[in-house]
């Protein structure tokens, strides 16, 4: 047998079981949410690509800690907006019909 032959296996494993536990970061809020960027700007109705988006990362938001940054990431962009694109911003979710369990702005707690 060779050395070290076993070792190869188990290094892939955790390889790929790093890969499928990534930790979301806030470029990864930002590219998501980047078709919904003209509708905080402007307003009216979110494009379809925009809540697909919206609801792709809700899915993709699987931990606690995964939330906690997604919401986090979406408090610095909140406090670089206007007050027309706050409420826009504010308004996403329900208008594409997704509950983030949170709402955005600046003063949400991102710790409960």
């Amino acid at each position: 047998m060779r050395k070290g032959g076993a070792w190869v296996p188990f290094a892939l494993s955790l390889a790929a079981l790093a890969i499928l536990s990534a930790a979301i970061d806030c470029n990864d809020v930002t590219n998501a949410l980047y078709p919904c960027f003209n509708y905080v700007i402007n307003g009216g109705t979110p494009p379809p690509q925009c809540c697909s988006s919206v609801s792709a990362l809700k899915q993709s938001a699987a931990t606690t800690a995964d939330r906690q940054t997604v919401c986090n990431c979406l408090q610095q962009l909140a406090g670089q907006a206007s007050p027309s694109m706050m409420s826009n911003a504010g308004k996403l979710p329900g208008m594409c019909g997704v509950n983030i369990g949170f709402t955005i702005s600046t003063s949400t707690n991102c710790q409960t």
